[in-house]
């Protein structure tokens, strides 16, 4: 049943239509091995969660942000994606352009073994797993919080569970720097509020005149419980030197002058 969604495009209502006959599929699927689009696989630690929930039916979590990346990294150069988790974006991508480098960058260590698996699963010599919290400082030890049912919520703050694993801390730079024979191409950046943080600790890529193309998240409650000021991301941005857009629908849109403070949206940046 679940191959047969998958075989159909999105449409409105799929979602409900997939809970109510894949329910206990949902519910107690543990550790599946999913066939998705573009000859994709995916080991996901359950479907509960909206990444593995969207890869069950979908076959593809964010297709519109997957294709937008796919196009736009130019070719030869690095991305980096911060957030990697089991692979969501950094398996199709990297599928898709053999000619970049990638960096899959994920902090909890459970979640690292899924990614792993899924870059070795489909033979992606171009990936290299990143297992850090990227932090404004390197080697530090910090406190990195990742809830097992809800494993694409991995945070620095205490926000779905209360227990912590120790992770050590890479800054931007520092990873940049073992790239330093490619040029980064471009970020995508989702660490649960943490953007501000993680762009601080790139201040010598991201205010060089060849700053990489940067596509990240703003939710105003993360970016609260990362301890900073709702569009802090968006300025650390501006300050060094970027411009800033709404990512709506798969495209760049409206000019963002001053840091939005509510709400949630998706954001490009880029100097050119």
């Amino acid at each position: 049943m679940a191959d047969m969604l998958r075989r159909l495009p999105i449409f409105k209502g799929k979602q409900r239509l997939a809970r109510m006959l894949l329910g206990h599929q949902i519910n107690s699927g543990k550790d599946l091995v999913v066939h998705g689009r573009d000859n994709c696989r995916y080991l996901l630690p359950n479907v509960k969660e909206i990444i593995g929930f969207e890869i069950l039916i979908n076959g593809i979590f964010e297709p519109e942000v997957i294709h937008f990346l796919t196009n736009s990294i130019t070719p030869g150069s690095v991305f980096i994606d911060l957030g990697a988790n089991i692979g969501a974006i950094s398996l199709p991508v990297g599928k898709a352009r053999p000619d970049i480098q990638l960096a899959a960058v994920e902090a909890a260590p459970w979640i690292v073994n899924y990614l792993r698996k899924n870059v070795e699963m489909n033979g992606l010599r171009n990936v290299e797993v990143v297992s850090n919290a990227i932090t404004r400082q390197s080697d530090e030890r910090v406190d990195f919080y990742a809830p097992e049912i809800l494993f694409g919520k991995g945070s620095l703050a205490p926000i779905f569970t209360s227990t912590p694993e120790k992770v050590s801390s890479l800054s931007l730079d520092d990873l940049a720097a073992r790239f330093e024979q490619k040029p980064i191409g471009m970020i995508k950046a989702d660490v649960e509020g943490f953007e501000a943080d993680a762009f601080r600790g790139g201040e010598k890529l991201l205010s060089s005149s060849n700053a990489p193309d940067i596509l990240f998240e703003f939710v105003d409650w993360a970016e609260e419980a990362s301890g900073s000021s709702p569009g802090s991301a968006q300025q650390v941005l501006l300050d060094f030197g970027y411009k800033l857009n709404r990512f709506v629908g798969g495209k760049v849109g409206d000019r963002i002058v001053e840091p939005v403070a509510g709400g949630c949206l998706m954001i490009f940046a880029s100097k050119n």
